[in-house]
């Protein structure tokens, strides 16, 4: 054991001539609603056995997930031109076109059967094709792809010859879209996996050639006052709303701050709003871990008193040491920087098996990416407030989280740096006797690595050069 503390965590009773960090467990900030992905729900994957029992037990138990993002996908509904009519009933599940509504259905099916407090958050990517200007869920394909819009105007930024985006809603359908998305909450209900939370569009600048239907900032706004009425209406007033799913990075003056502008404007849009919500991309494909962007985002919401949760988003590589400064980095510059209470990136798994850069495994295989991801959603359960920590130094990114019910104290250090790392870590207002301390590094996957005593408040830790590790302290 003296061999071991010497190669991985040194413990002193003394601050040394190191990185300090302090963690004053009164100093707290955001509360963590949980940690999840979305799924792949197309092709193969929906016609197979891909989320079986195990897929559901690692999600679970082995990801520690307790959030499932759904696409709220009914496109096969007939039109229907009274809005009274539209029910649950007419949801035809083994239409081809619906073939994304029970993948998502049987899937959250499991997962509440190993967790019950499992949280489904749907997201609508595009309405059934009649109630839209080109009569298609898609922005198009090849040559005619439509281009993303001006959050001001249905025209491009870069071309503003293409004319306005036809891949939008037609209005007097606005009423019919609400109506439907409230009847898709009663079809999960009915099937035993309400949803918690709902958002009317995603990624909302961004006409795309997979499902999608963009929205000006004014017309989302009242979209998400009219869905959140109807809701209301229909019996689901207790469904949080959250949008609208922009970029994070896209602060400029046509993209993030002119749809918080036109959603506090609308007074009803702004009263059924409980959570900002954006993605974690530069163009919906490329993954952005900038603390830049986090942190003006932040700077846009931080006065009104609403959640913030990062709801998709690339991961990054697989291989290590990459996932130091992919998912890793992500996920603190959103709860650190961006002081996001959930984070939600797209996939839990590849469907075809390979390591890609939007999903957490390969497959059905765990990488380093996704040990990475186990460091936050393993240990860091709803409920649990971070604390802040003074001192964060350049080399190490340290974050650290406090349950409040269980008494769990968590913290997680991630050195990306090519040498050895010394920190000198002091606890303030809590009594801690000792800490458990999991590794992360080229040749360890979240390994139990030793037991750390704690002097005086204070201990120092020598961090090995690109390993993350999360120190857990439980109250016996």
């Amino acid at each position: 054991m003296l061999r071991l503390l010497a190669l991985t965590c040194l413990i002193t009773t003394s601050l040394s001539a190191a990185t300090a960090a302090i963690i004053d467990v009164n100093e707290k900030r955001q509360t963590i609603d949980g940690f999840g992905t979305c799924i792949v729900s197309w092709g193969k994957v929906a016609r197979s056995d891909f989320y079986n029992d195990e897929m559901a037990r690692v999600y679970v138990e082995e990801m520690g997930y307790n959030i499932l993002r759904v696409n709220v996908a009914p496109w096969a509904y007939p039109k229907t031109e009274k809005v009274e009519d539209i029910t649950y009933r007419n949801i035809d599940l083994s239409a081809k076109k619906n073939s994304r509504v029970p993948v998502f259905i049987e899937f959250a099916k499991k997962l509440k059967k190993l967790n019950p407090d499992v949280k489904i958050i749907g997201t609508v990517w595009s309405p059934p094709p009649w109630m839209k200007h080109n009569n298609e869920i898609t922005g198009g394909k090849g040559k005619k792809k439509e281009p993303s819009i001006h959050g001001h105007s249905y025209v491009s930024p870069k071309n503003k010859k293409h004319g306005p985006s036809k891949n939008r809603m037609i209005e007097k359908y606005y009423p019919h879209f609400c109506k439907l998305i409230a009847e898709m909450c009663k079809l999960h209900k009915e099937h035993g996996v309400p949803f918690d939370a709902m958002s009317a569009g995603n990624e909302v600048q961004f006409s795309q050639d997979f499902e999608s239907c963009v929205w000006t900032a004014k017309d989302f706004a009242t979209i998400t006052g009219m869905l959140g009425e109807t809701l209301e209406k229909e019996g689901f007033g207790d469904l949080l709303i959250f949008g609208p799913e922009t970029m994070t990075q896209h602060n400029h003056k046509n993209g993030n701050p002119i749809y918080i502008k036109e959603l506090q404007k609308n007074k009803t849009a702004w009263k059924q709003l409980d959570c900002f919500a954006t993605h974690g991309y530069v163009d919906g494909f490329a993954a952005d871990m900038s603390a830049d962007s986090s942190i003006e985002y932040w700077d846009l919401i931080k006065d009104f008193g609403k959640k913030y949760w990062m709801t998709e988003g690339g991961t990054g590589d697989h291989d290590w040491p990459k996932p130091l400064t992919g998912v890793a980095s992500g996920i603190h510059t959103s709860l650190v920087h961006g002081n996001a209470n959930a984070f939600v990136p797209w996939q839990v798994a590849s469907g075809n098996g390979d390591k890609n850069g939007h999903a957490l495994m390969a497959g059905t295989t765990m990488t380093k990416k996704t040990h990475a991801m186990r460091h936050y959603s393993y240990f860091i359960k709803h409920g649990a407030q971070r604390i802040h920590v003074a001192g964060d130094s350049k080399a190490l990114r340290i974050s650290a989280f406090k349950h409040p019910e269980s008494g769990r104290l968590c913290s997680i250090i991630v050195n990306p740096s090519e040498k050895d790392e010394e920190l000198n870590l002091e606890i303030k207002n809590d009594k801690i006797a000792e800490f458990k301390c999991y590794r992360t590094s080229a040749d360890e996957d979240m390994k139990l690595v030793d037991t750390m005593k704690v002097t005086g408040n204070k201990l120092t830790i020598t961090l090995k050069a690109q390993s993350m590790i999360t120190l857990v302290a439980d109250p016996k």
